[in-house]
């Protein structure tokens, strides 16, 4: 079952959506932020766009802001929804 973020009234109000999808697992950890037809995919570990279109600057800074209030919130999320591939990665390859 994919995780929503609940979201302010208003940018609810204005169709913005916050989720991490249950198929992405072998992606690099990321949220998306959907309105419409459009998909932002938000890196768990940079906080950073994973895409150039469609253009981040559409996404407004009060979401951005939401989302970095609730980082830690959405990485246990996908930590628990995606364990093989978790935000953090270990180094235990190295012992």
């Amino acid at each position: 079952m994919p995780f929503s973020l609940e979201l302010p009234k208003q940018l609810a109000k204005q169709g913005w959506k916050v989720k991490i999808r249950e198929r992405e697992r072998t992606e690099e950890p990321h949220v998306n932020i959907i309105r419409r037809t459009h998909t932002w995919r938000l890196g768990l570990r940079s906080l950073e766009f994973l895409d150039r279109t469609p253009s981040p600057k559409d996404v407004p800074r009060e979401l951005l802001d939401h989302i970095t209030a609730h980082a830690d919130r959405l990485r246990a999320a996908w930590d628990r929804m995606h364990p093989h591939n978790p935000v953090v990665e270990t180094e235990d390859d190295d012992a």
